[in-house]
């Protein structure tokens, strides 16, 4: 790589005396490796050396001694320094040793009780303390003052929260920037994903930023030392949709399992006795707020298995007498309303916020999931179960353009996700083949998935015609979740021949085509859906296309 002078310093493998010229200039840490240094090679980037005297050996070694002390000096530190760590400065804390009486009142010991024997967890009558975390400097730099605080976490609540409402507003503003409490690292790191998910990636750029790469490895500290809250979660599930809008995989499918795990280690699956690691929730607003994150897991984790159903889920199916969230104004307010709860099993034609919606789209969702991976049922068994999930997701369809309206501002995402069950519930259906031995219900199956994916033509032009008025005002507050249906209807009409293409298939065609484009000007998956697409139409299938009757 040009730019640097072998000759002004030293060999393959040997150490620089000191840092290169872009990490100097950004004020970021150097591991001097010749000829290119570390974070040089991590953000691709060229690497380069001004000229400077060659270091001897004494020198290097005397420099390798007293990096390896300030390291562990560092790592004692790290353990023991105070809970709540000021945004201004981390204070050196003194080392103490641990107690030699109890050995469960170490954390490590009470974590590692937790999974080996939870009945020694329980005896012990406690919770594991939250770790100890130091907050670095290069976070504080990239989250900049409280004003620029102040900024980052009102675009989350005006472009994520109103599809996916999981942080309560008014107790988050009180922790973060009222001044009531010092910052921790958890909270430190949510706003760090809060900023993630606002910046805008340009279509062509890699979605990898530095800035990606920064919040991945912190998250990935903070797990590794033991650290569990329902912060650390929160800031995850941001992560995730990150992840998931950019189509940054296999990262996405791996951190929705990653979470999934630390979910169900802290208790947010279950808080009906069951031990858990963290404090159980003392108010109405921690509970709605434990309750909400568990379920944008779910949601995510059915989400990316829709294009692969073949997947295993990282979380298992709901009950259902499973509580739904409730309305959204009043949680994000802090005001706890008096109202009949709903349940999983409740009907969908009573009123519901639109979280609570998207909750009940996603688990009819991953019911249709669980359909199409159905090897044992009998042909008779599979036509009446999806008879029975194609009029229960058309029914809730049904009530949600009621809610909508005509003058909506916002895109609905439940909508989106409905329509993907449907697509995918149609399209197994219709590719089962019937052999000239057929049973009967194998025929009704098939037409019953030709019929429908037909009938969704007009329900997904008018949601496309949705999508395409509000998204020139609104680009910010649109969802990831609404690319998969846009282009599974799309790839359905370009599998159609030529004599079975009608004017308003066509149509449709160019609209979710068009729509995604826009799309892809705030998340980069509606432009990976539509290299597919491409790649679609311009490659020959290896199975035959769907035949309409």
């Amino acid at each position: 790589m040009s730019g640097r002078s072998t000759s002004d310093h030293l060999d393959l493998g040997r150490k620089a005396s000191h840092v290169c010229t872009p990490c100097r200039k950004q004020k970021k840490a150097c591991d001097k490796l010749f000829p290119s240094c570390s974070t040089c090679s991590r953000l691709r980037r060229e690497c380069s050396y001004e000229s400077g005297p060659a270091p001897d050996l004494g020198s290097l070694e005397s420099l390798s001694a007293r990096l390896i002390n300030l390291e562990d000096e560092m790592s004692e530190h790290r353990a023991m320094c105070e809970g709540r760590i000021a945004i201004s400065a981390i204070k050196p804390a003194s080392h103490h040793p641990l107690p030699q009486g109890d050995a469960f009142d170490h954390s490590s010991a009470l974590s590692s009780a937790f999974f080996l024997d939870v009945n020694v967890f329980r005896l012990k009558n406690t919770k594991v303390p939250k770790r100890q975390f130091g907050i670095e400097d290069k976070i504080l730099d990239d989250l900049g003052d409280k004003l620029e605080l102040q900024t980052i976490v009102g675009a989350y609540f005006f472009s994520v929260a109103p599809w996916m409402s999981i942080i309560q507003r008014n107790r988050f503003y009180e922790e973060t920037l009222a001044g009531q409490v010092e910052l921790t690292a958890d909270i430190v790191f949510l706003i760090l994903c809060m900023k993630l998910l606002n910046d805008t990636v340009p279509p062509g750029e890699t979605p990898r930023t530095e800035l990606w790469y920064h919040a991945k490895n912190r998250f990935l500290s903070l797990v590794s030392s033991g650290y569990a809250s329902i912060r650390l979660l929160q800031a995850g599930v941001l992560f995730c949709l990150y992840e998931t809008g950019h189509s940054i995989y296999p990262e996405a499918y791996i951190s929705i399992g990653h979470l999934a795990r630390l979910g169900q280690a802290i208790g947010l699956h279950d808080t009906a006795g069951i031990p858990q690691m963290a404090l159980e929730p003392t108010t109405w607003d921690e509970m709605e707020e434990r309750r909400r994150v568990w379920w944008a897991l779910w949601i995510l984790d059915r989400h990316m298995n829709v294009g692969n159903p073949s997947r295993a889920l990282a979380m298992a199916e709901t009950g259902r007498r499973e509580y739904l969230p409730v309305d959204d104004v009043s949680f994000e307010r802090g005001v706890q309303t008096i109202s009949e709860p709903l349940f999983v099993s409740s009907s969908t034609d009573i009123t519901a916020a639109p979280l609570a919606r998207l909750c009940q789209a996603s688990h009819l969702l991953s019911l249709v999931l669980k359909h199409v991976n159905d090897r044992d049922s009998n042909a008779d068994d599979r036509l009446e179960e999806a008879k029975q999930l194609s009029r229960a997701i058309l029914a809730l369809c049904s009530f949600m353009d009621s809610e909508i309206g005509a003058d909506a501002t916002r895109i609905f995402v439940p909508k989106a996700t409905c329509l993907s069950a449907l697509l995918t519930l149609y399209e197994h259906s219709s590719a089962l083949k019937p052999g000239s031995f057929a049973l009967t219900a194998e025929l009704e199956l098939n037409e019953l998935g030709i019929s429908g994916l037909n009938s969704l033509v007009p329900h997904i032009a008018l949601y496309t015609t949705h999508i395409q008025t509000i998204v020139p005002y609104n680009l910010g507050q649109a969802s990831p979740l609404i690319c998969h249906c846009l282009y599974r209807m799309a790839v359905w009409i370009s599998s159609l021949s030529t004599e079975n293409m009608r004017p308003d298939y066509s149509k449709l065609l160019h609209s979710t085509r068009e729509t995604l484009a826009k799309l892809n000007m705030r998340w980069q998956v509606a432009g990976a859906y539509l290299k597919m697409l491409n790649y679609i139409e311009s490659a020959p299938f290896s199975s035959e296309p769907i035949i309409q009757d």
